[in-house]
Protein backbone atom coordinates (compact mmCIF):
# COMPACT_ATOMS: atom_id res chain seq x y z
CA UNK A 1 0.00 0.00 0.00
CA UNK A 2 1.52 3.41 -0.92
CA UNK A 3 1.60 6.09 1.75
CA UNK A 4 -0.88 9.08 1.65
CA UNK A 5 0.22 11.88 -1.30
CA UNK A 6 0.66 14.99 0.96
CA UNK A 7 -0.87 18.65 0.28
CA UNK A 8 1.96 19.57 -2.17
CA UNK A 9 2.14 16.67 -3.82
CA UNK A 10 -1.67 16.54 -4.82
CA UNK A 11 -0.86 20.39 -5.89
CA UNK A 12 2.01 19.78 -7.97
CA UNK A 13 0.30 16.56 -9.73
CA UNK A 14 -2.95 18.70 -10.65
CA UNK A 15 -1.05 21.33 -12.02
CA UNK A 16 0.42 18.37 -14.33
CA UNK A 17 -2.41 17.30 -15.26
CA UNK A 18 -3.94 20.83 -15.87
CA UNK A 19 -0.87 21.40 -18.06
CA UNK A 20 -1.27 18.25 -19.99
CA UNK A 21 -4.41 18.71 -20.85
CA UNK A 22 -3.24 22.76 -22.31
CA UNK A 23 -0.68 21.02 -23.92
CA UNK A 24 -2.63 18.75 -25.94
CA UNK A 25 -5.35 21.46 -26.93
CA UNK A 26 -2.88 23.25 -27.72
CA UNK A 27 -0.67 21.03 -30.21
CA UNK A 28 -3.99 19.52 -31.22
CA UNK A 29 -5.11 23.56 -32.35
CA UNK A 30 -2.19 23.96 -34.02
CA UNK A 31 -1.26 20.21 -35.56
CA UNK A 32 -4.79 19.05 -36.49
CA UNK A 33 -6.90 22.22 -37.33
CA UNK A 34 -4.67 24.74 -38.62
CA UNK A 35 -6.38 28.11 -39.05
CA UNK A 36 -5.55 31.72 -38.45
CA UNK A 37 -7.53 31.87 -35.35
CA UNK A 38 -6.88 28.54 -33.90
CA UNK A 39 -2.81 28.92 -34.50
CA UNK A 40 -2.85 32.26 -32.46
CA UNK A 41 -5.20 30.68 -29.73
CA UNK A 42 -3.27 27.35 -29.80
CA UNK A 43 0.01 29.68 -29.25
CA UNK A 44 -1.58 31.57 -26.44
CA UNK A 45 -2.80 28.47 -24.97
CA UNK A 46 0.57 26.74 -24.94
CA UNK A 47 2.40 29.87 -23.52
CA UNK A 48 0.09 29.64 -20.74
CA UNK A 49 0.36 26.12 -20.29
CA UNK A 50 4.49 26.42 -20.24
CA UNK A 51 4.08 28.48 -17.76
CA UNK A 52 1.72 26.04 -15.94
CA UNK A 53 4.45 23.23 -16.67
CA UNK A 54 7.00 25.66 -14.84
CA UNK A 55 5.02 25.86 -11.86
CA UNK A 56 4.05 22.16 -11.46
CA UNK A 57 7.81 21.24 -11.80
CA UNK A 58 8.78 23.56 -8.94
CA UNK A 59 6.05 22.10 -6.95
CA UNK A 60 6.50 18.67 -7.56
CA UNK A 61 10.37 19.34 -6.85
CA UNK A 62 9.73 21.08 -3.62
CA UNK A 63 7.43 18.03 -2.51
CA UNK A 64 10.48 15.52 -3.47
CA UNK A 65 12.46 18.00 -0.14
CA UNK A 66 9.26 17.54 2.19
CA UNK A 67 9.21 13.81 1.98
CA UNK A 68 12.65 12.90 3.25
CA UNK A 69 12.74 12.77 7.08
CA UNK A 70 15.90 15.03 8.64
CA UNK A 71 18.99 13.05 8.39
CA UNK A 72 19.73 11.14 11.46
CA UNK A 73 15.80 10.51 12.07
CA UNK A 74 14.74 6.90 12.70
CA UNK A 75 13.07 5.33 9.42
CA UNK A 76 14.32 8.27 7.58
CA UNK A 77 12.79 8.21 4.05
CA UNK A 78 15.05 7.14 1.01
CA UNK A 79 13.89 8.97 -2.20
CA UNK A 80 13.21 6.33 -5.00
CA UNK A 81 14.89 6.31 -8.30
CA UNK A 82 12.13 7.68 -9.61
CA UNK A 83 11.59 10.13 -7.83
CA UNK A 84 15.28 11.10 -8.61
CA UNK A 85 15.27 10.76 -12.19
CA UNK A 86 11.94 12.79 -12.28
CA UNK A 87 13.47 15.52 -10.07
CA UNK A 88 16.57 16.08 -12.51
CA UNK A 89 14.20 15.69 -15.67
CA UNK A 90 11.92 18.45 -14.19
CA UNK A 91 15.02 20.83 -13.47
CA UNK A 92 16.01 20.37 -17.06
CA UNK A 93 12.28 21.31 -18.24
CA UNK A 94 12.88 24.27 -16.66
CA UNK A 95 15.67 25.04 -17.86
CA UNK A 96 14.39 23.95 -21.56
CA UNK A 97 11.48 26.62 -20.56
CA UNK A 98 14.32 29.62 -19.58
CA UNK A 99 16.52 28.33 -22.88
CA UNK A 100 13.32 28.80 -25.56
CA UNK A 101 12.85 32.85 -24.22
CA UNK A 102 16.39 33.11 -24.35
CA UNK A 103 16.69 32.29 -28.21
CA UNK A 104 13.78 33.95 -28.96
CA UNK A 105 15.89 36.99 -30.23
CA UNK A 106 18.39 35.25 -31.64
CA UNK A 107 17.84 33.44 -35.50
CA UNK A 108 18.05 30.39 -34.00
CA UNK A 109 14.98 27.93 -34.16
CA UNK A 110 13.36 27.23 -30.63
CA UNK A 111 11.51 24.12 -31.69
CA UNK A 112 13.89 21.24 -30.55
CA UNK A 113 14.23 23.50 -27.31
CA UNK A 114 10.04 23.23 -27.00
CA UNK A 115 10.24 19.97 -27.47
CA UNK A 116 12.75 18.99 -25.29
CA UNK A 117 11.14 21.29 -22.41
CA UNK A 118 7.95 18.95 -22.99
CA UNK A 119 9.19 15.88 -22.88
CA UNK A 120 11.23 16.08 -19.90
CA UNK A 121 8.49 17.86 -18.56
CA UNK A 122 6.00 14.93 -18.78
CA UNK A 123 8.17 12.16 -17.77
CA UNK A 124 9.02 13.62 -15.42
CA UNK A 125 5.47 14.61 -14.05
CA UNK A 126 4.84 10.93 -14.68
CA UNK A 127 7.70 9.26 -12.87
CA UNK A 128 7.47 11.95 -9.62
CA UNK A 129 3.55 10.96 -10.02
CA UNK A 130 3.97 7.59 -9.47
CA UNK A 131 7.23 7.69 -7.07
CA UNK A 132 6.67 6.61 -3.43
CA UNK A 133 8.47 9.74 -2.17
Amino acid sequence: MQPRLGGLRRTGIGLSLGAGAMWLVSLYGLLVAPSDGVNIGAALLGLLAMVVSVAASVVLICSLGRARAPVGAPGRAQLDTAAKVGGVLGILSILAWVAVFAVLPLPINPEPLEVAGLACFAVSSGLMARSRA
